[in-house]
């Protein structure tokens, strides 16, 4: 049935939605690459309930801030941690349940470490609910002629399985470019986006240990 709001697609992919909106609505805005807020630093000047002062953030670059880079390939000056510029913050949003984590977590914000009096925001941010989905891009080879012309529709959703939810063909989004049709490319590539169930990625993510028997935290398999 047809969705009863609108759908919107980034022409391009999704993060051009992202660069949009930052160029042509937040120019102020600096965005920072290759960089993970491992700490938030409380200055002085909070009142009692916590309202009012700033905010330092600190962190590290480069290698360290992957989230799939192993523990024991970082030398030690790669895991210090240090201010990421000199500039203090009224705010700090916090978009990803992973920052409460502890610090032992790639994506920790250190929100519990060091005395950082931000216990209550880790204890807000760690109780929102998320649903884990793995997905994956599998690539079918494409002949010539009509008996190459792929499969007769672009999405399909599936019911009554407990590992596959949903699949989109890759190149019937919005500008994305179609495989070319000469004769000088008898096999062109027809990329399928597939997503799993919840029940399954929940499934394989309790199979998967993130911390050593030590507590360090264990990188994902590339």
């Amino acid at each position: 049935p047809p969705p009863s709001e609108p759908l919107y697609v980034g022409v391009g992919g999704m993060q051009t939605i992202c660069r949009r909106i930052m160029a042509s609505d937040a120019s102020g805005v600096t965005v920072r690459c290759g960089v993970r807020v491992a700490r938030v630093e409380r200055l002085e000047g909070a009142a009692a309930d916590g309202s009012g002062g700033s905010w330092r953030l600190h962190g590290t670059s480069g290698r360290a801030a992957l989230h799939d880079t192993p523990e024991q390939e970082l030398s030690q000056a790669e895991k210090e941690m240090s201010a990421l510029d000199d500039e203090t913050y009224d705010l700090v949003l916090m978009t990803d349940v992973s920052s409460s984590f502890g610090s032992w977590h790639r994506a920790s914000a250190g929100l519990y470490e060091r005395g950082c009096p931000t216990a209550p925001i880790a204890a807000k941010v760690g109780s929102r609910p998320r649903v884990p989905l793995f997905t994956s891009i599998v690539a079918f080879r494409r002949g010539a002629g009509a008996a190459g012309a792929g499969a007769p529709f672009d999405a399909f959703t599936v019911t009554d399985s407990e590992i596959l939810w949903f699949a989109a063909r890759n190149n019937s989004k919005p500008s994305f470019p179609e495989p070319p049709s000469s004769s000088s490319c008898p096999e062109e590539l027809e990329c399928w986006t597939l997503v799993s169930t919840a029940a399954f990625a929940v499934a394989e993510i309790s199979e998967m240990h993130m911390q050593d028997e030590a507590g360090a935290f264990m990188a994902q398999d590339p």
